[in-house]
């Protein structure tokens, strides 16, 4: 687990960092029609420009497709996923459990897929198509940001009983490089975007459309939570109490031959070359 983490963060910093700062070194930002969204002015498009390639927006469109199915496939999956998830944890009707002969939890395929159906055919309503990508968006943006300071409330609670319980970071498989701060910068930044983030709805006047989508998640996350926990009795643990052990990950025989062979390429010849691929890979 450690090392697939390590991995995302080198990704991310080589696939997205790295590539914007290429783009930030090679394109000003006066560039003629830069701000349109066509993808001739793209910036990926415009540094294709100027190596020489003349079929740089058709790239572009191909990778834009590509990325749409990929993205689409992830969120179809982990969708189906989290939702057979919170119904085998009884957070969700039992329905969704159902599995074929194959184990794939089809109930909950159908029903995340059905909301994909729906937004698709609203988007042929007269007028519709830009008011549901915009209720679309603001409400993945918002899911999203709920979701990270759910994570960092987590993490910050985590830490805390962990050394409530008198137990060292240095036995954890992959502490915070952050440390004690890494939790409550998550919590705060995150509340910090989740208030401002529909900044727009009052920029030239009052937009309610625009102010529901961006903030009616809150209200609906808010009475859920509370809901359950009024429902369920359910009653939050003391930091001495919280139990940091159950469903808590084990390196099998397998990971520890796996981690040998890394640890033997990475100190060979060509070491450098295989922690380079490791990241990638």
């Amino acid at each position: 687990m450690p090392k697939v983490i390590r991995n995302v963060f080198f990704r991310i910093l080589l696939f997205y960092l790295l590539t914007v700062i290429i783009i930030g070194f090679n394109v000003p930002y006066n560039y003629p029609n830069l701000s349109t969204k066509s993808t001739l002015t793209s910036p990926f498009t415009i540094v294709f420009s100027m190596a020489g390639s003349k079929s740089g927006g058709s790239f572009i469109n191909t990778m834009i497709l590509t990325s749409i199915l990929s993205g689409g496939n992830h969120a179809l999956y982990a969708g189906t996923r989290v939702l057979y998830g919170l119904a085998v944890a009884g957070q969700a009707p039992r329905i969704f459990q159902k599995t074929n002969r194959n184990g794939a939890p089809w109930v909950s395929l159908l029903a995340i897929a059905s909301v994909s159906l729906v937004f698709f055919g609203a988007s042929f309503l007269p007028n519709g198509g830009a008011e549901i990508f915009t209720w679309a968006q603001n409400l993945v943006g918002v899911s999203n940001q709920i979701a990270w300071w759910c994570i960092g409330v987590a993490s910050w609670r985590f830490r805390a009983a962990w050394k409530k319980q008198g137990r060292s970071i240095s036995d954890l498989k992959y502490p915070n490089p952050a440390g004690d701060w890494g939790a409550p910068v998550v919590v705060f930044s995150t509340t910090f975007i989740i208030l401002i983030q529909g900044w727009s709805s009052f920029d030239g006047g009052f937009d309610a459309v625009s102010f529901v989508s961006n903030y009616v998640e809150l209200p609906v996350f808010a009475l859920l939570y509370i809901m359950w926990r009024i429902a369920k009795r359910v009653k939050t643990p003391s930091l001495s109490q919280m139990d940091l052990d159950s469903g808590r990950h084990h390196d099998s025989v397998e990971d520890e031959e796996d981690n040998a062979k890394t640890a033997a390429r990475a100190s060979g010849k060509f070491g450098w070359l295989w922690k380079v691929y490791d990241a990638v890979v």
